[in-house]
Protein backbone atom coordinates (compact mmCIF):
# COMPACT_ATOMS: atom_id res chain seq x y z
CA UNK A 1 0.00 0.00 0.00
CA UNK A 2 1.11 3.77 -0.98
CA UNK A 3 1.72 5.88 2.03
CA UNK A 4 0.48 8.72 0.99
CA UNK A 5 2.09 10.81 3.81
CA UNK A 6 5.41 10.58 1.82
CA UNK A 7 4.12 11.95 -1.34
CA UNK A 8 2.71 14.97 -0.14
CA UNK A 9 4.76 18.29 0.86
CA UNK A 10 3.72 19.89 4.03
CA UNK A 11 1.27 22.29 3.33
CA UNK A 12 -0.57 19.11 2.09
CA UNK A 13 0.29 17.01 5.39
CA UNK A 14 -1.14 19.52 7.41
CA UNK A 15 -4.57 19.34 5.65
CA UNK A 16 -4.80 15.59 6.43
CA UNK A 17 -4.07 16.35 9.90
CA UNK A 18 -6.97 18.40 10.32
CA UNK A 19 -9.17 16.20 8.57
CA UNK A 20 -10.01 13.46 11.33
CA UNK A 21 -13.22 12.06 9.62
CA UNK A 22 -12.84 8.40 7.57
CA UNK A 23 -12.44 9.26 4.17
CA UNK A 24 -13.86 6.86 1.24
CA UNK A 25 -11.76 4.84 -0.72
CA UNK A 26 -13.33 3.09 -3.96
CA UNK A 27 -12.18 -0.75 -4.11
CA UNK A 28 -11.49 0.36 -7.95
CA UNK A 29 -11.60 3.73 -8.61
CA UNK A 30 -11.61 2.84 -12.30
CA UNK A 31 -15.61 2.33 -11.81
CA UNK A 32 -16.02 5.80 -10.41
CA UNK A 33 -13.95 7.68 -12.88
CA UNK A 34 -14.75 5.81 -15.94
CA UNK A 35 -18.54 7.96 -16.46
CA UNK A 36 -16.69 10.78 -16.93
CA UNK A 37 -13.51 9.50 -19.18
CA UNK A 38 -16.05 7.90 -21.77
CA UNK A 39 -14.00 8.22 -24.65
CA UNK A 40 -10.39 6.97 -22.97
CA UNK A 41 -11.36 4.03 -23.77
CA UNK A 42 -11.75 4.27 -26.77
CA UNK A 43 -8.58 6.33 -27.26
CA UNK A 44 -7.15 3.99 -25.46
CA UNK A 45 -7.72 1.07 -28.18
CA UNK A 46 -7.20 3.66 -31.22
CA UNK A 47 -3.77 4.02 -29.53
CA UNK A 48 -3.35 0.11 -29.40
CA UNK A 49 -4.27 -0.22 -33.12
CA UNK A 50 -2.36 2.82 -34.23
CA UNK A 51 1.06 0.94 -32.48
CA UNK A 52 -0.33 -2.57 -33.76
CA UNK A 53 -0.18 -0.55 -37.28
CA UNK A 54 2.93 0.82 -36.39
CA UNK A 55 4.77 -1.97 -35.98
CA UNK A 56 3.54 -4.11 -38.52
CA UNK A 57 5.02 -1.60 -40.82
CA UNK A 58 8.21 -2.06 -39.23
CA UNK A 59 8.10 -5.64 -39.84
CA UNK A 60 7.18 -5.34 -43.28
CA UNK A 61 10.24 -2.74 -43.63
CA UNK A 62 12.48 -5.32 -42.44
CA UNK A 63 11.24 -8.03 -44.29
CA UNK A 64 11.59 -6.05 -47.67
CA UNK A 65 15.10 -5.34 -46.40
CA UNK A 66 16.14 -8.98 -45.59
CA UNK A 67 14.60 -10.06 -48.68
CA UNK A 68 16.17 -7.12 -51.02
CA UNK A 69 20.11 -8.39 -49.02
CA UNK A 70 19.27 -11.87 -50.51
CA UNK A 71 18.50 -10.85 -54.34
CA UNK A 72 21.79 -8.70 -53.68
CA UNK A 73 23.34 -11.40 -52.46
CA UNK A 74 22.14 -13.77 -55.37
CA UNK A 75 23.14 -11.71 -57.44
CA UNK A 76 26.50 -10.72 -56.32
CA UNK A 77 27.24 -14.69 -56.18
CA UNK A 78 26.14 -15.26 -59.71
CA UNK A 79 28.05 -12.12 -61.03
CA UNK A 80 31.04 -12.94 -58.79
CA UNK A 81 31.38 -16.60 -59.14
CA UNK A 82 33.92 -16.85 -62.18
CA UNK A 83 36.08 -14.34 -60.35
CA UNK A 84 39.46 -15.28 -59.65
CA UNK A 85 42.82 -13.14 -57.76
CA UNK A 86 46.02 -13.80 -59.41
CA UNK A 87 48.50 -13.97 -56.85
CA UNK A 88 52.47 -13.47 -57.77
CA UNK A 89 54.93 -15.62 -55.88
CA UNK A 90 57.27 -12.69 -55.49
CA UNK A 91 54.81 -10.26 -53.45
CA UNK A 92 51.83 -13.21 -52.07
CA UNK A 93 54.43 -16.35 -50.80
CA UNK A 94 52.62 -15.56 -47.73
CA UNK A 95 49.30 -16.20 -49.13
CA UNK A 96 50.03 -18.80 -51.01
CA UNK A 97 51.05 -20.89 -48.54
CA UNK A 98 48.47 -19.73 -46.01
CA UNK A 99 45.61 -21.21 -49.15
CA UNK A 100 47.68 -24.85 -49.19
CA UNK A 101 47.43 -25.14 -45.03
CA UNK A 102 44.26 -23.66 -44.87
CA UNK A 103 42.14 -24.73 -48.25
CA UNK A 104 44.51 -28.46 -49.11
CA UNK A 105 45.54 -26.99 -52.66
CA UNK A 106 48.34 -25.56 -54.28
CA UNK A 107 47.36 -22.97 -56.37
CA UNK A 108 48.46 -19.39 -57.59
CA UNK A 109 44.76 -17.36 -57.12
CA UNK A 110 41.84 -16.85 -54.69
CA UNK A 111 38.33 -17.97 -55.95
CA UNK A 112 35.67 -16.40 -55.17
CA UNK A 113 34.68 -19.31 -53.37
CA UNK A 114 38.04 -19.09 -51.52
CA UNK A 115 36.57 -15.42 -50.58
CA UNK A 116 33.17 -15.82 -49.29
CA UNK A 117 34.45 -18.87 -47.20
CA UNK A 118 37.34 -16.68 -45.64
CA UNK A 119 35.06 -13.62 -44.63
CA UNK A 120 32.65 -16.28 -42.91
CA UNK A 121 35.56 -17.49 -40.83
CA UNK A 122 36.69 -13.99 -40.59
CA UNK A 123 33.05 -12.93 -39.38
CA UNK A 124 32.73 -16.09 -37.00
CA UNK A 125 36.20 -14.79 -35.47
CA UNK A 126 34.95 -11.71 -34.65
CA UNK A 127 32.09 -13.28 -32.87
CA UNK A 128 33.94 -15.24 -30.81
CA UNK A 129 31.42 -18.07 -31.76
CA UNK A 130 33.93 -20.66 -33.07
CA UNK A 131 32.00 -21.70 -35.95
CA UNK A 132 31.30 -20.09 -39.45
CA UNK A 133 27.86 -18.52 -40.15
CA UNK A 134 26.16 -20.07 -43.02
Amino acid sequence: MVNIKKLLNVDDKELLAENSGVSWVPENPREVLLPYMSDVPNKEKEDLDTRRKKAQEVIDGYTKVIEDCKRLEAEIEQRCKTVKTPLNKAEHLNVIEAIGRVFGVQTEEITFEMYKICIRELAAAANNTGEPKS
